[in-house]
C-alpha cells in the first residue's frame, strides 16, 4: 500500500455531499450518524458547502485525502467503510475519483473547517482490518 497524499481537489458540489463508497458498491443502504457524516457499512457521506445554495465564486470545497499505515489524532469524525474491491469512490452524483487501495476495512478520519459549511475537507485513510 502506498501511503502519503493520493488526491488533492478543489471544486464545488452542486449536491452539497461528498460521497465515499467501494467502487462496486451500488447501494448504500441505510445511512446512520447524527451529520455532518452519515455511514454506512460501505458508503460514507459528508455534507460540504451547497453549491446550490452560495454565489458561484464561493462554492469551491477544497479536499484533501491521505493515506497511512496508522490513524491520525485528533480528528472530529471517523467511521469504517468496507472495500471488497480494494477501490475507494470518491466525488459526488456529477463526477468521481478512484484510488486505488487494498481490500479489506478502512479506518476513515474527517475533518472539516466547519460541520454546517464546510469548505475544507481533509480525510486519512488508514487500513482498520484486511480481507481475508
Amino acid at each position: 500500500m502506498e501511503t502519503g497524499e493520493r488526491l488533492r481537489r478543489t471544486r464545488s458540489y452542486y449536491w452539497g455531499c461528498i460521497y465515499a463508497s467501494d467502487e462496486e458498491e451500488g447501494d448504500f443502504g441505510d445511512l446512520d450518524g447524527p451529520g455532518p457524516i452519515w455511514t454506512s457499512h460501505c458508503w460514507v457521506t459528508i455534507q460540504v458547502r451547497h453549491a446550490r445554495l452560495v454565489a458561484k465564486e464561493e462554492a469551491d470545497v477544497a479536499l484533501t485525502i491521505e493515506v497511512r499505515q496508522t490513524a491520525a489524532a485528533d480528528f472530529a469524525y471517523q467511521a469504517t467503510i468496507d472495500l471488497p474491491s480494494g477501490v475507494l469512490s470518491v466525488g459526488d452524483a456529477d463526477s468521481d475519483e478512484a484510488l486505488r487501495l487494498a481490500p479489506g476495512t478502512w479506518l476513515m478520519q474527517v475533518d472539516l473547517d466547519s460541520p454546517d459549511d464546510a469548505t475544507n475537507v481533509r480525510i486519512v485513510l488508514s487500513p482498520a482490518r484486511p480481507s481475508n
